[in-house]
């Protein structure tokens, strides 16, 4: 294809060295494309892609084509990309049509050669939560604050949240019953170092009419967040046969499946949990059942245990990609070269929501709350495409 116009790209050379776990980040750098990754979930860290910007209220999602047929880039294994080609502005996207007013991404897999090789590549590493809130941990001090804001404001002291014989309860409590006077650091006790390792297979041969590459690929990534991972596995298949100075035609198969855990509220219930959490809020008590606290706080009154939240329970995500293309080139008369590709995808969502049958939150007082229910629903959502 000959382009005339604001294009940039990026080559598989470019991509073989780079940490990504979805091949939308592969896009970062790019001139004149936005690439902003909101999170860092396992299996579900796709970055969204703006070409110059904002064009539209409505959706601002550059038309990806992967091998000429419209297909999710984040559903293709980055180790299997041959190349990615950004089409900026509207005289390199015109053959593409009103679909091509955000920009054309346009994806090209891996093809096989005439050489028979097998590779593998593999990466381990280690991931880690290097940016948190500065938040005060020490339970006392906390207290006294509080306390000193509300006399600012002109509280009453016999209003006061943490009258100054709580503080001095508190204070010594801690020395003799850390379960109900606590000191709990809830950042250490949430956020781990979590492992992630990434396994590569290609096989790719061929002789002077026909060629394939065939890659396997595994990546295995356990979430920073307690009860968060992922597995993707991905197949691809490349097959090209010149069957006469005439005609070629070639197929690509790809298959990915991904798996991934969060907690059964939901990874924006957790975290808000997390960061209201204060360190006088108990994990668990010494009988075993998650704790709360004894004493009422304005403002903090919706608080529920995080570790509750990410450990009891499980939310099980399974998600399908089929992706189908194949095509034929027949070369005509004055190098004029008609192409054929047709293309089939399909994509299946599973979710398993598994609830805890019997979660009881305590605190000083005895006061239990109950949750002895147990339900497990799941849903499908299967959906077809083809194209053409």
């Amino acid at each position: 294809m000959n382009l005339t116009g604001a294009v940039s790209s990026i080559g598989s050379e470019d991509l073989e060295n780079r940490p990504i776990t979805s091949a939308s980040q592969a896009l970062q750098g790019m001139q004149g494309v936005y690439i902003n990754q909101v999170g860092g979930q396992p299996g579900n860290d796709a970055a969204t892609i703006r070409v110059r910007g904002v064009g539209t209220l409505n959706n601002n999602n550059p038309l990806i084509l992967v091998n000429g047929i419209e297909f999710s880039i984040n559903d293709l294994n980055p180790n299997d990309i041959e190349s990615i080609t950004v089409l900026k502005d509207a005289a390199s996207a015109a053959i593409y049509g009103s679909r091509a007013a955000n920009g054309v991404v346009l994806v090209t897999t891996k093809k096989g050669s005439q050489k028979s090789e097998i590779s593998y590549s593999t990466s381990f590493g280690l991931q880690e939560v290097i940016s948190l809130p500065r938040v005060v941990k020490d339970p006392i001090r906390w207290m006294e604050l509080y306390s000193q804001a509300q006399l600012n404001f002109g509280t009453s002291s016999n209003a006061l949240v943490f009258p100054q014989s709580l503080i001095d309860e508190y204070s010594a409590g801690m020395l003799t019953d850390p379960y109900t006077y606590p000191n709990n650091d809830w950042y250490d006790i949430m956020f781990d170092p979590a492992f992630i390792q990434e396994h590569n297979l290609r096989f790719t041969g061929g002789s002077d009419k026909t060629s394939f590459s065939l890659s396997l690929g595994l990546l295995d990534q356990n979430g920073v967040l307690r009860s968060t991972d992922s597995d993707r596995y991905t197949a691809n298949l490349n097959i090209n046969s010149v069957m006469n100075k005439f005609v070629t035609i070639g197929g690509t198969f790809n298959f990915s499946h991904k798996k991934r855990d969060e907690p059964v509220v939901g990874i924006s219930e957790a975290m808000q949990m997390i960061f209201k959490a204060q360190s006088y809020h108990p994990t668990k008590l010494e009988d075993g059942n998650y704790g709360m606290n004894f004493f009422d706080i304005p403002g903090h009154r919706r608080f529920r245990n995080p570790l509750a939240l990410t450990d009891e329970g499980d939310s099980n995500i399974k998600n399908q990609k089929l992706f189908l293309n194949a095509f034929a080139e027949i070369k005509l008369p004055l190098d004029i070269v008609y192409k054929i590709n047709l293309g089939f995808t399909n994509d299946a969502q599973r979710r398993k929501n598994i609830y805890s049958t019997n979660c009881t939150l305590r605190c000083k007082n005895k006061r239990a709350y109950t949750n002895s229910s147990r339900r497990k629903s799941i849903r499908n959502f299967p959906r077809s495409r083809k194209r053409s």
